[in-house]
This record gives C-alpha cells, structure tokens and sequence, in this order.
C-alpha cells in the first residue's frame, strides 16, 4: 500500500509540473528535464513513471477530465438540489474548464505544433474517457428530474444526455476574436438554457 502511494505521488507531481510547463512554456518547448526540474526529481525518476513527453501530455489531459468527471459526480450527489438547475450549472461549469483549458495551454497555437498529433493519438482514449463517464451523470440526473416531475418522461434518456454532451463540448470551441470572453462565456449559458427549458415541452 505504501509502495503504491508513493507511486501515485510521483505521477501527480510530474504531471502537475508537465501541466504548470505546458500552460506557460507550451508543449513544443517544454522538455522532460524541464519537468524533471519543477517536480524537483531526476529525469530518470520521471521515465520510471512515464516513457516520453507524448506519455506525460496524454496523462495530463486524462487528469484533467477525471477531475471534472469527479467535480459532475459530486453535482450529481446533492439530490436537495433542483436537478434541472444542478444539471445546466454544471454543463456550464465544465464549458467554461474546457475553455480556460483550451486557453491555457495554447494547444491550437504555433507554440505547440508539435502536439498536434499526440492530440491525434489521444483522441480516441481521450473521448472514450468521456463519452464513457460524463454522459452516464447527466443521464442521472435527466431521469432524477423527470422523477420529480421538473421534466416530462423521455424516450430515450441516452441518446438524450449524448445529444446535451455533444452540444456543451461543440458550445465550448473558442469564440472567434471579435467576441470577448464574457460574451462568449454568455452565449453558452443562453444556449443551454434554451435547450434545457425546451425539455419541459417535449412530449412522448
């Protein structure tokens, strides 16, 4: 057990000083000793964990969504809450992570070119992380509001919570420049609110 901590340590500590590099350096320019130094371990510590920089980035981004797979999960366990209200606060919350991700790490930007095929390659584990987690609470919490009557029955709840997944990553793509960050982050919750208020309506 304390061999196993240590180990799940290690990892979170490389990929905290991968993540903290890759948001300020960008991807192209960050090397493994660069991580190895912020962690404060030897480089050759950091290789016993992950076998290359394409390794470390791909344990960066599963680490992001398994935060904000934990964070939704924790949404969903406040059953005092308005299901409705809880669900559109939380596809709003996780929006606005997917952008100031996007942001911080620059990952579009020519700072980090090199990344564009890692990105290609971790696509699929990447998507089936979410797909397989984030749509399962918002169908939850879909049937926990039509249980309460805040929403009619629907036909099909999983096609559903795919269709509000789908809609919130698409809604989450950056705005372009002449629309500000605050416009932006608007636009996204007037969308969701259109779409969520549409359920009341919906019928069988």
């Amino acid at each position: 057990m304390g061999r196993k901590k240590v180990h799940e340590d290690k990892r979170a500590l490389i990929l905290g000083a991968a993540d903290l590099l890759f948001k300020t350096l960008g991807y192209d320019r960050t090397t493994v000793e660069d991580i190895a130094q912020e962690a404060g371990i030897s480089k050759a510590s950091v290789y016993l964990e992950f076998r290359s920089k394409e390794d470390i980035l791909n344990g960066v981004i599963l680490s992001f969504f398994s935060q904000e797979n934990e964070k939704m999960a924790l949404v969903a366990a406040q059953t005092h809450l308005v299901a409705m209200d809880a669900l559109k606060g939380m596809l709003v919350e996780y929006s606005r992570s997917l952008q100031s991700r996007a942001s911080q790490q620059r990952l579009a930007s020519g700072q980090n070119t090199a990344a564009f095929p890692v990105m290609q390659k971790l696509r699929t584990p990447i998507f089936h992380h979410q797909m397989s987690k984030i749509p399962q609470i918002i169908e939850g919490m879909l049937r926990q509001a039509a249980d309460r009557g805040e929403i009619l029955a629907q036909k099909d709840y999983k096609r559903l919570s795919g269709f509000l997944f789908i809609t919130t990553m698409m809604l989450s793509a950056p705005p372009p420049p002449f629309i500000n960050q605050a416009a932006g982050a608007a636009y996204v919750e007037d969308s969701l609110d259109l779409i969520l208020a549409g359920l009341k309506v919906i019928r069988k």
